[in-house]
């Protein structure tokens, strides 16, 4: 066993649990808003998939709840509907005002992709910076696609297991211990590259996007 791969005990199948149940509650209040935000303008399954480059049947499954969706693909959707992709997941994790963040009290929210949880461990409230403290099951990514954030800067820490961080055309293996710093700007995704180990880092950007 590699230092990086090292686990908290708990395996693959409890983590898969612990983060199955909060994040498909999530993906279907994401989805709920979604489609609120589709109605609202008034456009139709097939005007809204089409812009954003997706299926009509995907974009169905995602209003539904049934599907989960790349942050790429949540991108362009909110870029389609005219929305703020940070007041959808505030509206979708029902983010409550206050300066301190207790640990019992984090707010999780669901930013895309497939195996990924990301909890919110600074105020919500304050826009210069944010700290999520992500969660990844074995093989858990946001997605394969590049994308690309409206942030100036950022940071990530491996608490756990290991990170494959992709950025433009460069992919970089981090295990624990290990940080990386980087402009969301630049083309970018990420994923935990093992089967069998969870993994846990933590993510900063500056200014707040989310």
């Amino acid at each position: 066993m590699s230092r990086g791969d090292a686990g908290d005990g708990r395996g693959a199948a409890s983590a898969a649990r612990v983060y199955g149940r909060s994040a498909q509650q999530l993906q279907e209040n994401l989805g709920a808003h979604l489609r609120a935000a589709r109605v609202e303008r008034r456009l139709t399954l097939s005007e809204v998939a089409s812009r954003a480059g997706l299926t009509k049947g995907f974009l169905s499954q995602l209003e539904r709840g049934e599907s989960s969706a790349s942050i790429a693909s949540l991108l362009a959707l909110c870029d389609v509907l005219d929305v703020s992709i940070a007041k959808v997941l505030e509206r979708a994790s029902a983010v409550a005002a206050s300066p301190v963040v207790r640990r019992a009290d984090r707010k999780t929210l669901y930013l895309g992709g497939k195996g990924v949880i990301d909890e919110l461990v600074s105020s919500p409230h304050d826009r210069r910076f944010e700290v999520f403290e992500t969660h990844l099951e074995p093989l858990g990514s946001p997605g394969d696609d590049l994308y690309s954030l409206g942030a100036e800067f950022g940071f990530a820490y491996v608490l756990q297991g290991r990170l494959e961080f992709v950025l433009k055309d460069a992919s970089y293996i981090l295990r624990r211990g290990d940080t990386i710093t980087y402009s969301p700007r630049d083309p970018h995704t990420f994923r935990n590259p093992s089967s069998t180990r969870p993994a846990v880092v933590i993510f900063l950007k500056s200014p707040a996007v989310f």
